[in-house]
């Protein structure tokens, strides 16, 4: 875990989803010294009761997570998470990345990927809102979705 992995905005995202009464669960996988602070953005936003830490996880383990989820999500900064994006890619289920991961995505034709701007907690929430509820992308026009 590390801070490049963006994970204050998907924090920030949930915070906003958990005020507009969104009931969800979220697994966070990761360890290092970056999760005491993590943890603490958690006790922050009050999401101690819909946030999961889960220190280590092999990619057996990883898969078996992603099968359950109904969303998938990646708002790293740079692409030091790479490897959990093809993860999340090969899974097959739907994914809200940030558009970090765009300029690089080799893969055509995959839309099930929604890409939002880097840094932006307002258009993750946007973003998982519309997939929630099924909405459609002009909703919410002035998110850099």
């Amino acid at each position: 875990m590390q801070w490049q992995s963006g994970l204050e905005f998907t924090l920030d995202a949930l915070s906003l989803l958990k005020k507009r009464g969104f009931l969800f669960q979220y697994t966070i996988v990761g360890d290092g010294p970056y999760l005491e602070a993590v943890a603490f953005a958690c006790h922050q936003h009050g999401l101690e009761d819909v946030v999961n830490l889960v220190r280590k996880a092999s990619i057996k383990q990883r898969k078996k997570m992603m099968e359950k989820a109904d969303l998938l999500i990646l708002n790293s900064l740079n692409l030091v998470d790479m490897d959990y994006f093809n993860e999340m890619i090969t899974s097959g289920k739907p994914l809200i990345a940030s558009n970090t991961f765009q300029r690089n995505l080799k893969v055509q034709g995959k839309n099930d990927i929604i890409f939002v701007s880097t840094r932006d907690s307002n258009a993750l929430a946007d973003a998982i809102t519309r997939f929630t509820l099924k909405l459609p992308p002009d909703l919410f026009p002035d998110s850099k979705v």
